[in-house]
């Protein structure tokens, strides 16, 4: 086994996958997610090699683990959401791209 500079013993490590050029299609199908101060949003990609991906964007109520909130977009979530405040009000904004679509569109949802 190899050792590091501090002497500690290095751990085999799986193998990395070959990720895709920026702006390509991605097997890759993780959440995107945003915490705020009592909710947990996650929004679903989509991509043309993984069927199963979809296109809703949940909220979470942190305490419960219960959905409050869903919709479903016009594709997957193509980053991660973020959340800003404007005229008194707070939004999360998020891209959405899908399957077939050249480009990603912004989304902005305004929360109650």
């Amino acid at each position: 086994m190899s050792r590091d500079r501090a002497g500690a013993a290095r751990r085999p490590q799986p193998p990395i996958p070959s990720l895709p050029p920026l702006g390509e299609p991605s097997t890759l199908s993780a959440p995107s997610l945003l915490l705020t101060a009592t909710l947990l949003f996650a929004g679903e990609n989509s991509n043309p090699f993984n069927p199963g991906a979809g296109r809703m964007f949940r909220a979470w109520d942190k305490a419960s683990g219960e959905v409050v909130w869903e919709t479903e977009l016009a594709g997957g979530v193509s980053s991660a959401p973020m959340t800003y405040m404007a005229g008194g009000r707070q939004y999360i904004l998020l891209t959405v791209a899908g399957v077939g679509r050249s480009a990603a569109e912004w989304v902005a949802l305004g929360l109650p």
